[in-house]
């Protein structure tokens, strides 16, 4: 197999060059490459950061209060410094959630850290409180959760669905 005409070029250029300039133009591309590999750590490094800005300052809406929706409020709040607003159905499980920093329904071992969370009975407040909205309930109650809240506000929301299930009236 003969070697390309461009691979004979660089054999000619660097068989002419004696030790010196060999070791130059050997130091010249380790500064390029390091200059480049920089360039590229900094670039990367900054939209790590704006990724993590946009991340933390999104408001999350969570929509459901059984053991899953308990289950990821508590995720939420330990994988990152930030707030969140709850929606739960029952007025009870708000005030004890409150009082005792944990869900009394389900998952009740599980501590809640009420001083970051927005816990609400109103659907619509979480909602229009919230960039992206976690769907956390089983789908059988999705619809009528839903019901009252104007399509127009879902419209600007980002939706995470954690849904259990499928509803069966829209399956056909």
């Amino acid at each position: 197999r003969r070697p390309s005409p461009k691979h004979n070029n660089l054999k000619n250029i660097q068989s002419g060059l004696n030790k010196g300039q060999y070791f130059a133009l050997f130091l010249i591309h380790i500064i390029i490459i390091s200059y480049l590999c920089k360039r590229l750590s900094n670039t990367l490094q900054r939209q790590l950061i704006e990724h993590q800005y946009i991340y933390q300052t999104t408001m999350i809406g969570l929509l459901g209060s059984g053991s899953w929706a308990t289950a990821i409020v508590k995720i939420l709040l330990e994988k990152q410094d930030r707030r969140i607003n709850w929606w739960v159905r029952e007025e009870e499980a708000i005030t004890v959630l409150r009082e005792e920093k944990h869900n009394p329904l389900y998952l009740s071992e599980a501590y809640i850290d009420t001083d970051r969370t927005n816990i609400s009975s109103d659907i619509r407040e979480v909602i229009e409180k919230s960039d992206d909205i976690y769907l956390v309930m089983p789908s059988a109650f999705l619809d009528k959760a839903l019901k009252g809240v104007p399509r127009e506000l879902l419209r600007t929301k980002r939706f995470i669905s954690a849904v259990k299930g499928i509803v069966p009236e829209y399956t056909t």
